[in-house]
């Protein structure tokens, strides 16, 4: 996403090369990287948003019907408050008539006679094709909180929050809104003016072409077998991970990066210098959090995360305790490798008494070796 500083006029769009799975089965390929304006996709929204604008059909959501409007630019234009200020990027399969190549070098005309109605002989074609769709937030389906002042990082944690638990809460049969649209790509959340202040991947991406999750977990209705889990446990990582990076280089101190956050994942990954490890403490957790560290073998850090990923999230409300896990290769690995051993007193005591007790030894075996050579050297002149 750039040139988001002057609004929404001048924000664009880079989309890379990929694919990506409908719900419903459909594949959607970028075969290359494409540049859009925000501005110029069309809204997905309640048909009351574009009164007396004309909206173009489109498909419906579970929870209230939804149709493809106008665009984006044009909405904004027209009532800078109808909509949302956070919307997910979707990729829509669709299809496109268009004409075949013509070659200018065929000898044969499209109609014999050179009259006529030729369009029968027009090579006529059905391609695939995708588009790029703004979702309005739905807020009859997750209420959409308001932006702390200044703090457009937490908002961000928060709006990817609703969308986790949202999801964790459906049936299995059930679907995210915007899932009967395309494909979810990215949240996006602006500010008063439209001017874009984030781009959140992870929050509605999920990984797919895995096998289904075999495993007992929490369902909505209880303990069942959901395949919506573990893409969703990979999500909550991906999320943190990805906005800790959109933190900048270097990343700030520990309280200034905490003051993003509302919900964290049981399980993450964390920039060094936020823990203090000689005082076990950091200002990135509550001051009600107890902190512990252990080592790990680098080639068991996969296996110990995937061990955490169905755990609940941290509650930043009450006290937790908290982990860290300090990768080091293998050669070194040793489990008290953190420990700092601490000498008692009586060791060093002990120590100084057999030191004292061999010198004297020593030094009386050197004494009588001393009188020996002074009796050996009289007793031969």
């Amino acid at each position: 996403m750039s040139g988001n500083a002057g609004g929404l006029a001048t924000t664009r769009l880079a989309l890379m090369q990929g694919q990506g799975l409908s719900i419903d089965g459909e594949d959607v390929r970028v075969l290359q990287a494409l540049e859009v304006a925000l501005a110029d996709l069309p809204v997905v929204a309640d048909p009351s948003v574009f009164a007396g604008m004309g909206g173009a059909g489109g498909g419906g959501g579970s929870i209230a019907a939804k149709v493809v409007g106008p665009t984006l630019g044009a909405v904004v234009a027209a009532d800078a408050e109808a909509l949302p200020r956070a919307g997910i990027l979707l990729l829509q399969p669709v299809t496109a008539d268009r004409i075949g190549e013509f070659d200018p070098t065929d000898p044969c005309s499209l109609e014999g006679c050179g009259n006529g109605n030729v369009i029968a002989f027009e090579d006529w074609r059905i391609g695939d094709a995708a588009r790029l769709l703004w979702y309005a937030w739905p807020e009859e389906f997750v209420s959409l909180p308001a932006m702390p002042p200044g703090a457009p990082g937490r908002w961000r944690n928060d709006l990817a929050w609703r969308v986790f638990d949202a999801e964790r809460m459906l049936g299995p049969d059930d679907l995210l809104p915007w899932e009967a649209f395309g494909v979810p790509l990215a949240l996006v959340g602006c500010d008063a003016a439209w001017a874009p202040l984030f781009l959140d991947r992870a929050s509605v991406v999920r990984s797919g072409g895995r096998a289904r999750y075999g495993r007992m977990g929490g369902a909505a209705d209880g303990l069942g077998i959901h395949w919506r889990l573990p893409a969703l446990w990979q999500a909550r990582f991906e999320q943190l991970a990805e906005q800790i990076a959109a933190a900048g280089d270097p990343v700030p101190d520990a309280a200034t990066l905490a003051a993003d956050y509302a919900h964290l994942p049981p399980f993450g990954l964390l920039p060094a210098h936020v823990v203090d490890l000689e005082a076990m403490s950091s200002d990135f957790f509550p001051v009600g959090f107890t902190l512990d560290a252990v080592p790990l073998p680098t080639e068991q850090l996969d296996a110990a995360l995937a061990e955490a990923a169905s755990l609940a999230p941290l509650d930043l409300s009450l006290g937790e305790r908290v982990r860290l896990l300090v990768p080091v290769p293998q050669a070194v690995f040793e489990p008290r490798l953190l420990i700092r051993e601490i000498i008692d007193p009586e060791f060093a005591a002990t120590l100084a008494a057999f030191q004292l007790q061999r010198a004297r030894a020593l030094g009386a075996r050197q004494g009588l070796r001393t009188r020996a050579a002074v009796l050996a050297r009289a007793i031969s002149g």
